[in-house]
């Protein structure tokens, strides 16, 4: 591992700049008063200092690790240093990071070849049998937190898909592709599955007939891709919230 992180590539002194200035850009925005600003300024030990230290290292240490992960198991260099890496919420501290290039069909396809893996359409590929938008390779890379919990979100038992997309409180959660890379990375990591004892609804993916796809760990112990219809709802079948 170690020989993989001495190959991530450093900013360049111009890049670390545009941060920073992107960086005063952004306080500025949040209406910091002028004593907090100084108070940092004058006392290297602020707790405003530790805030952010915490906040990069975090950041470029899950995109280290994700740029091991890409090499590993998918033979890619990916520059994940422009990434945009949204905002922690309590509670949300695994960093999914779906790089360029990714798609439903490579990373079932990529994973199949490290674990047994099971979808319900047999010989067809994937992607065919989902939603015109969710079909190809991913633009760019980007960057989501979810909760690190190997069983799918206790919260969100009993609710179907249907009742998350009419939900006055806009609720986010992984779709198929996020859910797919999400499983592989923790496998990659404890040579465990997802979903144990539950069943991640993958809420807002849809196949072309309107179904909902879901995976869980299949019988055989690899992974497993169904499907629901929009209404279908139990206390194991559960969406993963993402925070982007």
């Amino acid at each position: 591992m170690n020989k993989h992180m001495n190959e991530v590539k450093l900013a360049t002194p111009e890049q670390v700049f545009s941060l920073g200035a992107r960086f005063v850009t952004r306080v500025n925005s949040l209406r910091v008063s002028e004593k907090r600003i100084k108070d940092a300024i004058n006392n290297g030990n602020d707790p405003l200092w530790e805030v952010v230290d915490s906040v990069l290292s975090t950041s470029f240490d899950h995109l280290s690790l994700w740029t091991i992960f890409y090499h590993t198991y998918f033979g890619l260099t990916t520059d994940l240093s422009g990434i945009r890496i949204p905002a922690k919420k309590d509670g949300f501290d695994r960093l999914i990071v779906v790089a360029k290039g990714m798609s439903i069909n490579l990373v079932y396809e990529t994973g199949k070849k490290n674990f047994g893996s099971w979808k319900w359409c047999g010989d067809e590929d994937l992607e065919s049998q989902m939603q015109e938008s969710e079909r190809g390779l991913v633009k760019e890379s980007y960057a989501f937190w979810v909760r690190d919990n190997q069983e799918a979100d206790e919260d969100l038992k009993n609710w179907s898909a249907q009742m998350i997309a009419n939900s006055k409180e806009k609720i986010d959660t992984e779709n198929l592709l996020e859910r797919l890379l999400h499983g592989f990375k923790y496998w990659s990591e404890t040579r465990n599955h997802l979903d144990i004892s539950t069943i991640t609804l993958c809420a807002s993916s849809r196949y072309v007939d309107g179904g909902v796809p879901s995976v869980r760990r299949a019988r055989d112990g690899g992974v497993g891709v169904s499907g629901y219809v929009p209404g279908n709802r139990n206390d194991g079948l559960r969406a993963r919230r993402v925070v982007r």
